[in-house]
């Protein structure tokens, strides 16, 4: 059986304002790559079922039968499952994941810039490949972070949907305004 001891430790005013903001700048970072990590996993989520639709002979051709469909029966076990993973993280748009990601912290009122965006990309692309990694780690990490409530009042579900609303609308008229310029 173990004691704890309180002890009391006397710092300076400002001793105590640098650990408090270094304490907050660690909860802050922690906040802000638990989001990244949320935009990322759903955005290759998304993009694999995209891109198992296209695989799928029941969808490319709108199949009445569920039987038709590969796409409702696809288990980790299948080697198209992992082939589909690996092509959605090789066509993952870097930009896209970093527009979501910075309108996401700015919805949720945190400095982005607390993480290097560049190299938490390319750590969870290399981590997504691995399938232990991916279905232990960030497959139960979105279920559990979906339906989870931030401080604005929204679940993180709600806040990328409404992110990804806007981004989306930025990136199409961005599309217009290309092809008119040309």
């Amino acid at each position: 059986m173990s004691s704890i001891k309180h002890v009391r430790v006397c710092v300076s005013p400002e001793m105590f304002k640098i650990i408090r903001e270094r304490f907050l700048a660690h909860v802050n970072t922690v906040i802000l790559t638990t989001c990244f990590d949320y935009v990322f996993g759903d955005a290759v989520e998304r993009l694999t079922g995209t891109l198992m639709k296209l695989h799928c002979p029941g969808c490319r051709i709108d199949h009445p039968s569920q039987n038709q469909h590969i796409c409702l029966d696809l288990q980790p076990d299948n080697p198209l499952y992992d082939e589909l993973y690996e092509d959605a993280l090789d066509e993952l748009d870097a930009g896209y994941i970093k527009a979501l990601f910075l309108e996401f912290a700015h919805v949720i009122g945190y400095d982005a810039n607390l993480i290097d965006v560049d190299e938490r990309f390319t750590k969870l692309r290399d981590r997504w490949g691995h399938r232990q990694y991916r279905e232990e780690v960030y497959i139960g990490m979105l279920d559990h972070f979906r339906d989870r409530q931030l401080d604005v009042g929204m679940t993180y579900a709600e806040v990328l949907e409404k992110v990804r609303e806007k981004v989306d609308l930025l990136k199409e008229r961005f599309t217009e305004k290309q092809q008119k310029q040309k």
